[in-house]
């Protein structure tokens, strides 16, 4: 095929079909798991962190995430909590949220503050 046919497969097997296929969900949620419920989806899960925070807890759910994470980032500043970017690289094409190192990553960048006690640029 074609590598704009490709991009489509690789897009439709990851999960991202789900967001243009049932774009109602985005506002308030689809709901975790149980995706088998969608015409086009089996019961295979959705692969990206953003995409599943994104169309399972809809725009409140990514808006807390993107607090959450934000709140992280102000605490400890943003070199010193560059390590989580390989997470979020991962998770836009892999699905992190089950995996406990995730959290334990998190937990590491939110007790990570400045010695001083001081917030960083």
């Amino acid at each position: 095929g074609t590598l704009a046919h490709q991009t489509h497969d690789d897009l439709a097997v990851r999960g991202y079909e789900l967001l243009w296929e049932f774009p109602q969900y985005l506002i308030l949620a689809a709901g975790q798991g149980a995706f088998g419920r969608f015409r086009v989806w089996s019961d295979r899960e959705f692969h990206s962190t953003l995409g599943t925070i994104l169309f399972s807890y809809g725009l409140v759910g990514i808006a807390l995430f993107t607090l959450f994470v934000y709140r992280i980032y102000r605490e400890c500043g943003f070199y010193r909590c560059a390590f989580l970017a390989p997470a979020f690289l991962y998770g836009a094409t892999h699905q992190g949220l089950r995996f406990s190192l995730l959290w334990a990553l998190f937990a590491i960048a939110a007790s990570a503050r400045p010695e001083s006690g001081r917030r960083t640029p």
